[in-house]
């Protein structure tokens, strides 16, 4: 499996990671412009994105998450389009990433966040962030953690689970990381509750094409669909994978 790992010199984040990974004999696609406006990716297998990752709030945090658009392109990427999600290495991702913490006993949010932001493109793609601001950024443990990750992950083949879509819950997903964490799941793409207004038929389809493997579930945060409930429901008929609530 061909797996390059892309950085931006205009990312401090990226930058960091990369200090503790440039020594090894990997495959590297360095840009000179904020990874998610990513033009002319090279073909690969999988692509993983070591980038940095902001928020209001500023909150400590370890993340990754597919990407792509649920509608207007609003960092990156085209509108309501989506990248193939690669599931099962998102998952084992986060679980990297919680594991190394907790050994290092580190006190900072682990995340799969939603799928939310570019580039979008045909290629099995995953950010894994350091967030919130420069501090974060910067700091060469939270580098060398997210750096381990990713020799995990290109290193060695992800373990076996099932593989769901999600829908409803917030940016930051807490339901499905506790599917992820205690019940052997992946999560491909996940479309939050303030993106539900542009989850259409034909968007939910593609979440579900654009998941790989192939998703066995469609599982809904139920309590996170609060208003649209008629909403999913209707977009729901037809769909013939097997639906679970949580």
């Amino acid at each position: 499996m061909k797996t390059i790992i892309v950085i931006s010199t205009k990312d401090p984040a990226s930058m960091n990671i990369y200090s503790f990974l440039k020594n090894k004999q990997y495959a590297f696609h360095v840009c000179n412009e904020r990874l998610v406006y990513a033009q002319n990716l090279p073909e690969a297998d999988l692509l993983i994105f070591a980038s940095k990752h902001s928020s209001a709030a500023a909150v400590p945090s370890l993340s990754v998450h597919a990407t792509g658009n649920w509608g207007k392109a609003e960092i990156g990427g085209n509108d309501s389009e989506l990248t193939i999600a690669p599931a099962l290495y998102l998952a084992e991702g986060l679980v990297k990433i919680e594991e190394l913490t907790k050994k290092h006993t580190m006190q900072i949010d682990v995340v799969q966040e939603c799928t939310h932001h570019g580039p979008t493109n045909n290629r099995q793609m995953l950010f894994i962030e350091i967030g919130s601001t420069e501090k974060e950024w910067n700091n060469p443990e939270y580098g060398k953690i997210i750096a381990e990750v990713i020799q995990h992950l290109v290193e060695n083949k992800p373990a076996k689970r099932k593989v769901a879509v999600g829908i409803g819950g917030t940016h930051y997903c807490p339901a499905f990381k506790k599917l992820i964490l205690q019940e052997n799941y992946a999560c491909g793409h996940i479309c939050p509750k303030y993106q539900l207004q542009n989850l259409t038929k034909e968007m939910l389809q593609s979440a579900i094409d654009k998941t790989v493997p192939k998703p066995e579930e469609i599982v809904i945060d139920w309590k996170g669909i609060s208003g649209h409930k008629d909403t999913v429901k209707a977009l729901l008929e037809n769909i013939s994978l097997p639906i679970r609530k949580i």
